[in-house]
């Protein structure tokens, strides 16, 4: 039997468990706007902030896969711009926008424009 073949009940259970249909990336990607600097700022944080929280690493900037150290420490990083982000805090920016990112009120929800793909992926 195939590796495929021995793959579907898992789908049909995981389906039924969960009230979906169709194979995982079955709805069209979808996009939100981004509407004011606070909003932009706030998903910036949640998105930094994120792999500390769901407890992948200790601190958030030690996973690998974010552009948070570009943030923080400067880091190049040719696919990051940091600097409509950054420049929106006072010099230092770099320690300001940590400081930002790191407050103990830290998000408890994401941002409204994170939280339909979070209840879409998650439910």
């Amino acid at each position: 039997m195939s590796h495929k073949a021995r793959q579907m009940p898992r789908v049909y259970y995981f389906n039924r468990r969960h009230d979906l249909v169709g194979h995982i990336f079955q709805s069209r990607y979808g996009s939100e706007l981004i509407d004011s600097l606070q909003y932009e700022l706030d998903v910036s944080k949640y998105i930094h902030l994120n792999p500390a929280s769901a407890h992948m690493v200790k601190k958030a900037e030690d996973y690998r896969w974010s552009s948070y150290r570009a943030y923080i420490y400067r880091e190049y990083n040719p696919h990051v711009c940091t600097e409509r982000i950054l420049s929106q805090f006072p010099k230092p920016s770099s320690y300001h926008y940590q400081q930002f990112t790191e407050q103990r009120d830290k998000l408890k929800e994401p941002p409204e424009i994170i939280k339909p793909f979070v209840q879409n992926t998650f439910r």
